[in-house]
């Protein structure tokens, strides 16, 4: 009876944990190099002050923390938890010259990605894509009109996509290393009037650690 009981208790204790390996693949922290921009779309044609404003890419960094679904070879899926700087430097003419700022943008940003994945030894090369949305957290500059500031008008919540892909480490390994490109694009302005729309877009490059 009582190995009947022990026998019970163990299987009782061991489903969970069986189960738990099957979905939860590994988890872990990222960090990337990202160069962003901002892309300006105009309803009408510009005029006024808008004539020949244009923008140039922003570097900064990004940090995550990730955990990686299903136990599968070829498929699974990941959720980070991002902090991401987007922003643009912004050049348009005034006057008399040029005025050109540097405007930054602080998202929290929540990615679900399936990942498909070739196994090839040492090494997986994989494929990433799917949706995400950012929140906004904090802004600095954007400034495009000595007297405007546009960032204070952004949304704070966006959806967008990424697509990327990458190789990392085999998962046979105690610790994961990866090496990631990806590109992160909006489907939503972030901001919109009668003149002007804005949306983000970014190419990152993310190394990550994984247990």
């Amino acid at each position: 009876m009582n190995k009947l009981v022990l026998a019970t208790l163990v299987v009782l204790l061991a489903c969970p944990t069986a189960a738990e390996a099957q979905l939860l693949r590994e988890y872990g922290i990222k960090v990337a190099y990202t160069s962003a921009s901002l892309s300006l779309n105009y309803p009408t044609p510009p005029w006024g002050w808008w004539t020949g404003m244009k923008t140039s890419s922003k570097t900064g960094f990004n940090f995550a923390l990730f955990a990686e679904w299903l136990n599968t070879p070829f498929f699974s899926f990941v959720t980070d938890i991002e902090y991401t700087q987007r922003g643009a430097q912004i050049v348009y003419p005034v006057p008399g010259g040029w005025w050109s700022t540097d405007g930054r943008l602080d998202y929290i940003s929540v990615p679900l990605l399936a990942k498909f994945r070739v196994p090839v030894g040492i090494i997986d090369p994989f494929l990433v894509a799917g949706p995400r949305a950012d929140f906004l957290v904090d802004h600095q500059g954007g400034q495009i009109y000595p007297s405007r500031i546009i960032f204070d008008d952004f949304k704070r919540a966006t959806l967008g996509a990424s697509v990327g892909l990458g190789v990392q480490t085999a998962s046979t390994a105690p610790v994961t290393i990866s090496v990631e490109l990806r590109y992160d694009f909006d489907f939503l302005n972030s901001y919109k009037n009668s003149d002007l729309t804005i949306h983000n877009n970014a190419l990152d490059i993310w190394i990550g650690v994984g247990l």
